[in-house]
């Protein structure tokens, strides 16, 4: 889509042919919606360039001004399957984002610094070849000073730059070299224009701190995603019960991770359908898709079977949706907050593709949800419990209600902290809330991971997945093919350590082995043979 800045606002309109644009307020930050036709009554216009989409708009602290976050580059990173299997969406990964300082317009244009993006030069105002001079013939305005859209012979609304003339400034000389893309290059490049040479340098210096900061999370992390068409935010299985059917993503999708929900909540709340293509859900979390091959033993197996035309690889996604509640880093952000919400609470989806099956597999992880952190600032400061047995409690319930409520079935969480030493407050805190929540589709499994994996012994894991097998069985998976619904995962598995990192990871990779891969890979064989 194109950026285009005017002496009042900053404007974004689709490249292909479209009647409307979203309009954000240099002066007060409001959204609005125009018509494209609009842009004729503005002062300046300027188009910096081409940009992927809009992230939204951010106040970083209080004596700031707002700022918008808008997508500079991609990743296209792979394909995902619709719920149903009748297409694959594209799905990109955002590589650089810009900040867009929303500042009071100057009165004197003049005066006013250039806003250096480096965007990608957009290929209508920046070829060169702008014709200006087709001059819309019927553009006029009536009596109340309403613009009425200048028509072209098929009776549609013209491009609105036809009518504008010589106003259009050709952005091409503020354009710089795009070699250095860093994060460090984008943070000097963004100046703020309200700036004096007097200003307060404590404040300056906080802001630039800051953008630099919201930079690279956006800029280094590698860790936000978004898909043009198709929902990212929720599991296949999710998709396919929810009813899953044309319409705006944003609609349908899921409240937990629509990770810039908050910062689009202005465009949202216009409630207009015509600012639906700019509302983009981005996640922030992981995405890895892979092509793997059979074992050697399958695939002498298909060899041996002539009028077979089955492939002899796979597809395994893997995809990781992190929370926007309760949001923050390692040892400042622990536990629970009072609607239930806890720390680094992640949903982790395992997608095997063969043939013409697609196979899902779901589980969450999330931080203890009770009252506690770890403060002070040595290495692992020791776990401390705060509020009252009934507040915690309360939590607690509000917690795993939100669990069941959207993943059914049961709740078979495995805890993976040590029952000793500096992690036993946590792990005797957790079994206590347990047993008085008392909820008979919840089932418990302790197991300490430090204990029986010491030394790197991870295959010991086995040893828990033996134990659980049947509760993995019980869950199963979501399988569908071009017949519909084969069968449906039923219940989740929360994992939890005291970071939900590592100890983890380590079990979440392994726990789907017992039923979404190894099982169904070879029910699709004997079924397709």
């Amino acid at each position: 889509m194109e950026l285009i800045q005017t002496d009042q606002n900053y404007i974004f309109m689709q490249m292909q042919s479209s009647d409307t644009a979203l309009w954000c307020s240099r002066e007060t930050g409001e959204f609005s919606v125009h018509h494209s036709w609009d842009l004729a009554s503005e002062s300046n216009p300027e188009c910096l360039g081409t940009i992927i989409g809009l992230v939204g708009k951010i106040r970083l602290h209080p004596s700031l001004d707002e700022v918008l976050v808008v997508i500079k580059e991609s990743d296209r990173i792979g394909e995902l399957p619709e719920c149903d299997l009748s297409r694959f969406n594209p799905i990109y990964r955002i590589r650089t984002v810009v900040l867009i300082p929303l500042t009071q317009p100057s009165t004197q244009t003049n005066n006013q610094p250039e806003l250096n993006l480096n965007l990608k030069p957009c290929p209508k105002h920046h070829s060169g070849k702008i014709d200006l001079s087709e001059v819309a013939e019927g553009y006029s305005t009536n009596g109340g000073g309403a613009s009425n859209p200048p028509t072209g012979g098929g009776g549609g609304p013209k491009f609105p730059f036809r009518v504008l003339s010589g106003k259009i400034k050709t952005a091409g000389s503020s354009l710089k070299s795009t070699a250095n893309t860093a994060a460090a290059g984008i943070a000097n490049q963004v100046k703020a224009p309200w700036k004096k040479e007097n200003g307060n340098k404590v404040l300056e210096r906080l802001e630039r701190r800051l953008h630099e900061e919201l930079l690279r999370l956006f800029n280094d992390s590698g860790s936000f995603y978004f898909m043009l068409r198709g929902d990212i935010t929720n599991s296949m299985q999710c998709q396919y019960t929810g009813g899953y059917t044309e319409g705006p993503v944003y609609l349908k999708a899921d409240d937990r991770f629509f990770f810039n929900k908050s910062m689009l909540q202005e465009v949202l709340d216009l409630e207009d359908s015509r600012a639906d293509p700019w509302i983009l859900p981005v996640i922030q979390g992981f995405v890895e898709i892979k092509q793997c091959s059979l074992n050697e033993e399958y695939v002498e197996e298909l060899q041996l079977q002539p009028e077979s035309r089955l492939p002899t690889f796979y597809t395994l996604i893997v995809i990781s949706r992190r929370s926007r509640h309760r949001a923050g880093t390692r040892y400042k952000r622990r536990g629970v907050d009072d609607l239930g919400h806890v720390a680094n609470f992640v949903e982790t989806e395992q997608i095997l593709l063969y043939h013409t099956y697609a196979l899902s597999f779901v589980q969450v992880r999330g931080s203890i949800p009770l009252y506690w952190s770890q403060p002070g600032i040595k290495y692992r400061p020791p776990p401390r419990l705060h509020k009252d047995e009934t507040e915690n409690q309360q939590a607690f319930s509000t917690h795993f209600q939100s669990i069941f409520d959207r993943y059914g079935g049961c709740v078979n969480c495995i805890s993976l902290v040590e029952r000793g030493g500096r992690e036993k407050v946590l792990a005797d805190a957790y079994l206590e809330h347990i047993l008085i929540y008392n909820h008979p589709h919840l089932a418990y499994i302790s197991f300490d991971f430090h204990e029986h994996c010491r030394g790197m012994r991870f295959e010991n894991v086995s040893l828990l997945l033996d134990t659980v097998e049947d509760l993995i069985n019980e869950t199963g998976y979501f399988w569908i093919d071009p017949q519909g619904v084969v069968t449906q995962q039923n219940g989740v598995f929360r994992i939890n350590c005291v970071d939900c990192l590592d100890r983890t990871n380590v079990v979440q990779v392994d726990c789907p082995s017992k039923t979404s891969i190894r099982k169904p890979a070879g029910q699709i064989r004997s079924s397709t043979a």
